[in-house]
């Protein structure tokens, strides 16, 4: 396997897009996705089998003393998407083209027997919460919950349902403007952060970039004045669906209680109706997502070096 490479900020290659369409991956590996957050630093990678075919795609970018091997636009998918019948091959082609010190983040369990074939580090990350579809009904997915979240999560999103002065949305109408979305990702994130290091943020390019993506869906609400007061994106997948940001206003700010409750299960709902296996929900908040009947996967970050990768 060869490794074709880009500049991230660069034009799109000739045969990505088809790659990504062929592959069924999530609009997080779409060109002008990976674009908006590329810097000056940012690779995209190509994969080519023997045949020239694609056969991965991948993305990193240079960071002091290493390179970082990651899906810069999620939290929750690695840096290297392929099969995984050609995982370890295809992050050996990457391994060489790189050289040094490789930090790789966001790996599953599964991820992890490839990138530990010598010295390295590793240290577990924040679990990422997943929805495993298994129900017939959404009543039958509030059926599975404890007593006491199944009565407050009912409540709540009666509440909402019933509120004249809240218009909610689904889909790809309506969708809201770039800068509304990064003003309200920026206000939560502020209210949530926690410890020294800065909260993430979704900036003007991001935002637009997703909101032009016909794969990504928004769940949005807006008071009667057409004020957004929260919203989230969903990168839809044929199995695998992935939660991104989630930005809301503070109910002292105008916004309102336990929309957040009601986005996860207008998730659950659509998951359901359209048989996905299920959705992968985003970090954060895990006490909470285990009421709501969530599973926590485990999530690491490896540094090793780059000859041991898939060897």
């Amino acid at each position: 396997m060869r490794v074709e490479l880009h500049k991230g900020h660069g034009v799109e290659p000739p045969g990505w897009a088809a790659a990504v369409s062929a592959a069924g991956l999530h609009a997080a590996w779409a060109w002008p996705v990976l674009r908006a957050r590329a810097g000056r630093r940012g690779v995209r990678a190509l994969l080519r089998a023997e045949d020239g075919s694609v056969a991965g795609l991948a993305a990193w970018r240079g960071v002091p003393g290493a390179t970082e091997v990651l899906c810069p636009a999620s939290s929750v998918l690695p840096g290297v998407a392929a099969d995984p019948g050609v995982w370890s091959e295809a992050l050996r082609a990457v391994g060489g083209a790189l050289g040094g010190a490789v930090l790789l983040r966001q790996l599953q369990e599964a991820h992890l027997p490839a990138v530990l074939r010598g010295p390295a580090v590793v240290r577990r990350g924040l679990s990422v919460a997943v929805f495993d579809n298994h129900f017939d009904s959404f009543d039958g997915y509030l059926a599975g919950l404890g007593k006491g979240r199944r009565n407050s999560l009912t409540t709540q999103l009666r509440r909402i349902d019933a509120d004249p002065g809240l218009v909610c949305g689904f889909g790809r109408d309506a969708l809201p403007e770039p800068a509304e979305v990064v003003g309200l990702v920026a206000a939560t994130a502020r209210r949530q952060r926690t410890g020294l290091l800065p909260a993430p943020s979704t900036g003007p390019a991001l935002a637009a970039a997703l909101l032009a993506d016909p794969t990504t869906h928004w769940l949005t609400y807006r008071d009667r004045d057409g004020r957004l007061l929260a919203c989230a994106y969903l990168l839809d997948h044929a199995e695998w669906p992935v939660l991104g940001s989630w930005g809301a206003l503070a109910p002292e700010d105008g916004g309102r209680k336990h929309l957040w409750f009601h986005m996860l299960t207008a998730c659950v709902r659509w998951c359901v109706a359209e048989g996905r296996a299920g959705v992968v929900m985003g970090k954060g908040s895990e006490q909470t997502k285990r009421t709501l009947g969530f599973r926590l996967r485990p999530q690491w970050t490896v540094l090793a070096h780059a000859s041991a990768l898939g060897r």
